[in-house]
């Protein structure tokens, strides 16, 4: 819960860092708030919103690995050497954009593991020595028999012990009639038990139940990248050259065609801001994300991005109960 809270005030944080970004931005579009101690105020944006981008750049480079991130850290730097500060802010502007949509889109995940985690109790109410106790789960032992009453959220995994009754597992395993349970039978943490009381013999409580295998692979899924992705940041590594060659190119042939150094940097710079690859980069990532959170909030859980993706190549679906 800690760490969701934590998540929520940083989406909250890059909100408003993105939103004074582009209140200053439009502020100096407009010939407002144009200059801070003589310096275009652009430069600052540039700088302090295009950080995490410097940072990635630079590591990149230092790494010997050509990055997404070089290329708007390339168009951005050239945008400032030529002057054309709203330029160079816009860029930084844009991927600010995009990575507050991707945090936003892994956010909606969270809150998703959030309502799973939810359906797990924080107490049990366990036999011990023919008394009955109400104990935090952490204190439940393997073996421990647990009572469920009617109407409760059966706190652990283990078999029936005694008694019978009907649970609702549509949670866990999404079928919609609540199933008859007795002994011997299997139940899971999260399940809602009907109108009877049960005797469970605890199997696996707390991070050894199938609910936390579930949220595990949520997840795994929501950090897993699709083949698709892969694709992408494959051809980034291919398209930071071709862009910088494009740009020389561009500027060499605006020289053999008589343009005055100035305006030969300016259509060189021009196609480095143009070909900057935001979309590239983040609308893969940003689009698995979202698809993941969207159907785990509807109760559809997908192992991953490859699955996903598997999806669109299907031509035949089995449905079970």
């Amino acid at each position: 819960m800690c760490d969701h809270q934590h998540e929520q005030k940083s989406l909250g944080f890059e909100i408003a860092f993105a939103a004074a970004v582009g209140a200053l931005l439009l502020l100096n579009v407009f010939g407002v708030f144009r200059t801070l101690w003589g310096w275009d105020t652009c430069i600052y944006l540039t700088v302090i919103g295009g950080w995490k981008v410097f940072l990635g750049a630079l590591r990149g480079v230092i790494q010997r690995r050509i990055s997404a991130d070089l290329a708007v850290a390339i168009a951005a730097v050239a945008a400032l050497a030529i002057e054309q500060y709203i330029a160079a802010a816009e860029v930084i502007f844009i991927m600010l954009i995009g990575e507050l949509l991707e945090s936003f889109a892994v956010e909606r995940t969270h809150s998703a593991i959030q309502k799973l985690l939810s359906l797990a109790p924080d107490e049990a109410r366990v036999r011990r020595d023919g008394q009955d106790a109400v104990v935090p789960i952490a204190e439940v032992r393997r073996d421990d028999l647990v009572i469920v009453l009617p109407g409760e959220r059966i706190p652990v995994d283990g078999a029936v012990a005694g008694g019978r009754s009907s649970v609702d597992q549509s949670a866990m395993t999404g079928e919609s009639m609540p199933v008859d349970k007795a002994a011997g039978d299997t139940v899971l943490t999260g399940t809602v038990n009907g109108p009877g009381m049960l005797e469970v013999r605890v199997a696996a409580v707390g991070p050894d139940t199938k609910l936390s295998e579930i949220i595990h692979l949520v997840h795994r899924a929501e950090h897993g990248k699709a083949p698709v992705q892969r694709r992408v940041d494959r051809y980034a590594r291919y398209f930071v050259p071709i862009v910088l060659a494009i740009a020389g190119g561009t500027y060499f042939v605006n020289r053999y065609l008589g343009f005055d150094f100035d305006a030969s940097v300016l259509r060189a710079v021009s196609v480095l801001i143009v070909a900057c690859p935001c979309a590239l980069i983040l609308a893969t990532p940003t689009a698995i994300v979202a698809a993941l959170g969207r159907l785990a909030r509807a109760g559809i859980l997908v192992k991953g991005g490859a699955c996903l993706e598997s999806v669109g190549e299907a031509d035949c679906v089995l449905f079970d109960k």
